[in-house]
């Protein structure tokens, strides 16, 4: 019976309401729960798992396991903050900006490019930057640029490109390697 436990604790949480009627409900349905998350009156941020034991199918009784989680959470949500301005940066800038891997496979565009270029994102990501983007005369140059970045290393240089529509357009590109995604 958890009910002095829970009667104790529940001023602890910053829900007491729902942290009482999770554990009622925890132990009315006898169903293992894991990996439910709590946030404390303190901030702290809590998971809790409630493992039922039976005995020859027989209810015995039951394991409450929390771990404080609150670096783990509070990390994550750094990063989510952080992707989220690295996106708002790359889509709001003048500049274009397209993210390939190693084989020239556009990773990512930013709005800025498509303009430039005459594609929507849909249309190119996935596909290979060279082969979609780039008359035979410029092909060499990006080649030799690739294998720099593969070796680590930063260049900037001019380059003509395909748009959609065949015209041909001369950019300035900046090609960086990202060491540790």
């Amino acid at each position: 019976d958890c009910a002095q436990a829970v009667t104790e604790s529940n001023g602890l949480f910053k829900y007491p309401a729902a942290f009482v009627d999770y554990v009622a409900s925890c132990i009315s349905n006898k169903a293992l729960i894991t990996n439910e998350v709590f946030e404390l009156a303190n901030g702290r941020i809590l998971e809790c798992d409630y493992i039922p034991l039976y005995s020859s199918e027989k209810h015995q009784g039951h394991l409450w396991q929390y771990r404080d989680v609150t670096e783990r959470q509070n990390t994550q949500q750094a990063i989510r903050e952080s992707e989220e301005k690295y996106r708002g940066v790359l889509e709001n800038m003048d500049l274009g900006l397209l993210e390939v891997d190693l084989d020239d496979n556009i990773l990512r565009v930013n709005n800025a490019f498509c303009q430039m270029i005459g594609y929507t994102p849909a249309e190119i990501i996935g596909q290979n930057a060279g082969e979609t983007f780039l008359p035979e005369s410029s092909k060499l140059i990006i080649k030799q640029r690739l294998e720099e970045r593969k070796a680590g290393h930063s260049s900037v240089y001019e380059l003509q490109m395909q748009r959609k529509d065949g015209t041909l357009a001369w950019g300035l590109l900046s090609g960086a390697p990202i060491r540790n995604a």
